[in-house]
């Protein structure tokens, strides 16, 4: 009851000071707003002071600015057209003008005192006015030709035009007056003095009688007085002219005159604000520095009051906090807390409290969930390996059209050697592209721990010379020598993983046949007895590839077998860093080990063993007859071919077709089922990935629709044709009722097993004298040296260079038949590259001198 009683009164000073508090900072706070309200009015009253002081200083430098256009323009510009006549100066004064009027409107615009809008309206005008008279002088100047070409012009002509008359008269009186006459104009048009206008009047009009005087020719005579009746007009109007260009000058003057009282009067009244708005501000800014002076000293106050009150309950926090502090280090050593040391409460450090206890509960499930976690990371890791797996289906469905009407072709006996050689590299090629997919597949089983061993029985020997022969023309078009070294015991037949082998070996002898410039690249191979009394039949096959290369800097040997990390030459060549990785990987797995020694500038050596059994070497059994057609007096057997993919169905058709069937044809499931009803096929080749209705569903219906028949008749064989990898696949594709599972791409000899198998189908095999003979041995590399292109142009050449690395042979060919018959040299070292797909050692060559050009 006393603890209740406690608490409430503990409770209740919490609720009096608070209210106390509150109190106060609603005091505060009203107060402060009132102040921060007659601030914010004073400032408000500032700025608008400011902005007065800020559009009458803006108009007084705009007029300070119109003055001193307006007096530039007047007394240079205006000076140079008026007095001086100088034509050029009227654009400078016509801009400061612009100027001037650009000036003024503005200020009507953003001007709020009406007396100076109104007498900048007033100047605009006088302005205009002005202009028009300065224009008008300088028109009147041209036209007296005090500018150029006019009037004075026009009398300097006649004057010549009249002295030569003259002299022609041979009147010396006559020519004395005329030359008087012509000292007068010149004063005259020098000085536009009218004073001058009359006489010179009179003087051309005595002249004029003079001339009728004169016992002259009457057509000279006639002529003469003509030019003099000219030269009068030009005379009066030149007087009236310069009397228009004094009026003119005069109006100038005159305008002008009147613009200064209104800029005058407009200086004054904003000098008069300013000096007002001035006395404003002063008393504005002493106001609000008292207002700011009552505000802070009242914020001071309340943060005085609010800092007091903080460090007594900062005091009171503090102690709480270290109860829970040290809670929390129970906790983190694993032992049980005490809810009774912990604070407890409802303010804040009793819910946080609360919600300690709640997270350490929390962390017991996190733990939990990141085992969950776990596991669905290890899912993610199978769905990334069965992603790549089935991606290698998109790839294994192109390939199989590739390899299989590869091996039909083969099978035509009017080949010559050039084109069965031809075939056998598409065949050797296409059989390494599958190869390369389904490494694709085993690095992704590697990473999932899931990799295994495919044990056959093999010959070494062979694949070992297939490798060299594979990679001895890309090392002779890099100028390198391929040599490969087999030990007397090694055993020719050996049963172990031999896709794996190949793909170590060829890794590690391409990437000896890139990095290597010159020299030559070692394949060494021999065998080691694991039990030295013999009575096991393992051993241990040792493989040494050594290359003259630039080697490997030691700072890079010790991550050199790690996904994705490469040397500093590797670094430079094309690749992913993976070569290496699959290569120990696959080491491993065979149950051996891989080790490299390099010095820089001498060379590397990758050494690496296996186990392996050697087996007994069969020369009979690696020939495989070929079948070429039906053997006779065998029933028409129905094939249904069920294929979505053109190729693909086209290839098995025609395999079909070729040995003497006559197959049928659809592109999906139901069509399938369809067909299969009417036509009742002895078997069919069912692809299981189609539109419409898949594999497995076509073969479910049928064995359901066989089921449901209940007759005698056997019922149908269906083989699955398949590009997936998955184990489990070929469960479910079993599973779903087929007799039997094919893997993309197709061989024609497994096919044709395969119905023998199930139906029982004989063939009639190609004898000896139909064998076809092998394809020669390759001749070595032929050597395009860049001499030879000399006499080819620089756009024949690069187009050369672009065809080789499109490896197009179609372009290479069009261009040696553009090779002139002179250069017989040059065509058959290209022809024999291109036969030889040799175009690393074109492209070679053409990239050092297109480099040149």
């Amino acid at each position: 009851m006393q603890e209740g009683e406690a608490i409430a009164s503990v409770s209740q000073k919490r609720f009096k000071l608070a209210r106390q508090f509150s109190l106060l900072t609603v005091v505060a706070l009203s107060v402060t707003a009132t102040l921060a309200l007659v601030d914010f009015r004073d400032k408000a009253k500032t700025n608008s002071i400011l902005a007065q002081q800020a559009e009458l200083l803006d108009i007084q430098q705009k007029l300070s600015q119109i003055e001193r256009e307006l007096l530039t323009a007047r007394l240079q510009e205006e000076s140079g057209i008026i007095r001086q006549h100088q034509l050029s100066a009227f654009k400078p004064f016509d801009q400061h003008l612009q100027t001037i009027t650009y000036l003024a409107r503005h200020l009507i615009k953003t001007s709020q005192q009406p007396t100076i809008a109104d007498n900048t309206v007033i100047l605009l005008r006088t302005l205009g006015r002005y202009e028009k008279s300065v224009r008008l002088t300088l028109k009147i100047q041209q036209r007296m030709g005090l500018t150029g070409a006019g009037l004075l012009g026009e009398l300097t002509t006649l004057q010549a035009q009249i002295q030569t008359s003259l002299v022609m008269t041979n009147d010396p009186q006559l020519m004395l007056r005329f030359t008087q006459l012509q000292l007068y104009t010149q004063d005259f048009s020098t000085s536009l003095d009218m004073k001058q206008a009359d006489r010179l009047l009179s003087q051309t009009t005595a002249l004029q009688e003079s001339v009728l005087q004169r016992t002259l020719p009457p057509e000279k005579q006639q002529d003469l007085l003509a030019d003099m009746a000219r030269y009068y007009d030009l005379l009066e109007q030149l007087i009236s002219s310069t009397v228009e260009l004094e009026l003119t000058v005069a109006e100038s003057e005159l305008q002008f005159e009147r613009i200064q009282p209104g800029l005058a009067q407009n200086q004054r009244i904003v000098n008069q604000l300013l000096e007002t708005t001035s006395e404003r501000l002063i008393q504005q800014q002493q106001l609000s520095k008292r207002q700011a002076i009552a505000i802070f000293s009242l914020a001071f106050l309340v943060l005085l009051g609010f800092v007091i009150y903080q460090v007594q309950s900062a005091q009171q926090l503090i102690s709480r906090l270290q109860q829970l502090a040290e809670g929390m280090r129970e906790v983190a050593t694993g032992q049980l807390v005490k809810h009774s040391k912990l604070p407890q409460g409802y303010d804040e450090i009793g819910r946080l409290t609360s919600t300690f206890l709640e997270m350490a509960a929390q962390i017991q499930v996190q733990i939990e969930t990141n085992k969950q976690a776990q596991i669905k990371a290890e899912i993610a890791n199978q769905s990334k390996s069965r992603f790549l797996a089935h991606m290698s289906h998109e790839l294994r469905t192109p390939l199989n059209a590739i390899l299989g009407f590869t091996q039909l072709m083969s099978q035509d006996v009017s080949l010559n050697s050039e084109q069965r050689s031809q075939l056998d590299i598409i065949n050797t090629s296409g059989g390494y592209l599958l190869d390369l997919i389904n490494d694709v597949l085993d690095m992704a089983k590697i990473e999932a721990g899931k990799a295994s061993l495919e044990v056959s029985s093999f010959n070494l020997f062979e694949l070992l010379e297939t490798l060299e022969k594979m990679l001895q023309i890309k090392a002779a078009a890099a100028g390198l020598e391929m040599i490969l070294v087999r030990s007397p015991n090694l055993p020719r037949q050996v049963s172990t993983d031999q896709r794996k082998l190949r793909q170590i070996l060829l890794n590690l002898l391409g990437n000896a046949v890139k990095f290597t410039e010159q020299g030559q690249i070692t394949l060494r191979a021999w065998a080691e007895v694991i039990a030295a009394d013999g009575s096991s039949r393992q051993q241990k096959l040792w493989f040494e590839v050594t290359d003259t290369g630039p080697g490997i800097a030691p700072q890079d040997i010790s991550s050199l077998f790690d996904a994705f990390k490469q040397g500093q030459h590797g670094r430079q060549a094309e690749g992913t860093g993976l070569g290496l990785t699959i290569c120990k990987s696959f080491v491993e797995l065979m149950s051996g080990k891989i080790s490299v020694r390099s010095r820089l500038g001498e060379g590397t050596t990758f050494c690496f063993c296996i186990q392996a059994e050697p087996t007994a070497f069969c020369p009979d059994a690696q020939v495989n007859p070929v079948a070429i057609h039906l053997a006779p007096q065998q029933q028409p057997y129905r094939i249904l071919v069920v294929e979505d993919d053109r190729l693909s169905r086209l290839l098995l058709a025609k395999l079909l077709k070729d040995v003497g069937l006559q197959p049928r044809e659809v592109t999906d499931g139901q069509a399938a089922v369809d067909v299969w009803q009417d036509w009742q096929p002895h078997l069919i080749w069912m692809d299981m990935r189609m539109p419409i209705m898949d594999g497995y569903e076509a073969t479910r219906q049928i064995r359901r629709k066989e089921r449901e028949a209940q007759t005698a008749r056997p019922g149908t064989k269906i083989i699955a044709l398949t590009a997936s990898a998955f184990i489990s696949s070929q469960q479910d594709i079993l599973a779903a009722g087929c007799d039997d599972v094919l893997h993309k791409p197709l061989k024609r000899r497994l096919i044709l097993e395969k119905m023998s198998e199930h139906l029982g189908i004989r063939y009639l095999y190609q004898n000896s004298s139909l064998r076809l003979t092998p394809p020669p041995a390759a001749a070595s590399p032929a050597v395009l040296k860049a001499e030879l292109l000399k006499d080819m142009s620089v756009q024949w050449i690069e187009q050369l260079h672009q065809a080789a690395r499109l490896a197009d042979s179609a372009a290479i060919s069009s261009l040696i038949e553009q090779i002139p018959h002179s250069c017989q040299v040059l065509r058959a070292a290209l022809a024999a590259l291109d036969a030889q797909f040799a175009y690393e050692a074109i492209l070679e060559t053409t990239q050092v001198l297109t480099s040149r050009f």
